[in-house]
């Protein structure tokens, strides 16, 4: 499982990878261990989930939120939220003392976050943060196929709980930290009519080619802290300039003092906020 990394999914913490050695890659169940876990169709509350990814051969973990008051009459609008490298289907919902829960539950919405695949799968995308540090044990047929996976991996899981919760589509909005942000600029542009709102979280990138225009009227809310080393703020602002000389109104949120990590206890809440002020008509 962890041997499919892909060199785009490392650039997510590149800055971070060259000051110092990476962290443990986290442990995750095996695939045979993940079929033989309970799991309840329609249930609310805290989940951990799993289904059969047939392109990849194995089952796949997902982590889903959905709050008491659901039942098969409501649509609730849904938030799906991409980890960052190094990181796990569970990790945004454990970070800032797990607030996602609690803001799932007073603002009324499913959260659902993948695994993308593996930890460093990289959702699909391929942005430049300015750096571009080898990557060693994946042959370049095996990062393609990661990252290809890795976003496969999120829009089946987006699917399976559209489906099962009969979700309200016209507001599915998509957030995602460090390479998880990179992530939801890449799925956010490519599957731009699925989502009724983005919220990229130090997520920052060189790219002057992005196809800003496709995002054109997609309430986008950008955060970064000021004190962040791996994806610094001078990245964010330009891409929030590009964005407002194409004619887009984005929203930019830069938390005085906060690092790669503490940026999400403030975020967090502005995010269900921004996306509770965003229904698509």
């Amino acid at each position: 499982m962890t041997k499919c990394f892909t060199a785009i999914a490392a650039l997510a913490l590149a800055g971070y990878l060259a000051a110092q050695a990476p962290p443990p890659m986290p442990k995750l169940l095996s695939s045979e261990e993940l079929a033989r876990q309970p799991q309840t169709t329609g249930a609310t509350g805290d989940q951990e989930r799993h289904y059969y990814f047939a392109e990849a051969s194995k089952e796949m973990p997902y982590r889903l939120y959905v709050p008491l008051k659901w039942n098969r009459q409501t649509k609730l609008p849904m938030i799906v939220a991409l980890h960052g490298a190094f990181s796990t289907h569970d990790t945004l919902f454990a970070a800032a003392q797990g607030i996602v829960k609690t803001l799932a539950e007073e603002h009324g919405y499913i959260v659902v976050s993948p695994l993308g695949y593996a930890p460093l799968g990289g959702y699909g995308q391929h942005y430049d943060i300015g750096m571009r540090p080898p990557v060693e044990g994946a042959t370049a047929e095996e990062q393609e196929r990661a990252s290809r996976l890795s976003e496969e991996d999120v829009m089946k899981v987006v699917a399976r709980v559209t489906s099962e919760y009969g979700v309200d589509q016209s507001r599915i909005y998509l957030m995602g930290h460090s390479m998880g942000g990179l992530g939801v600029w890449y799925l956010g542009e490519k599957y731009r009519d699925k989502w009724a709102g983005l919220a990229p979280i130090a997520g920052g990138f060189e790219n002057t080619d992005y196809p800003w225009e496709r995002l054109r009227g997609m309430p986008v809310l950008v955060g970064n802290g000021s004190a962040d080393t791996v994806a610094i703020p001078s990245r964010a602002r330009r891409q929030v300039a590009a964005m407002e000389k194409a004619g887009l109104r984005p929203v930019y949120l830069e938390v005085p003092g906060a690092t790669h990590g503490s940026i999400l206890d403030t975020v967090f809440p502005k995010i269900f906020e921004f996306f509770d002020q965003n229904k698509r008509q």
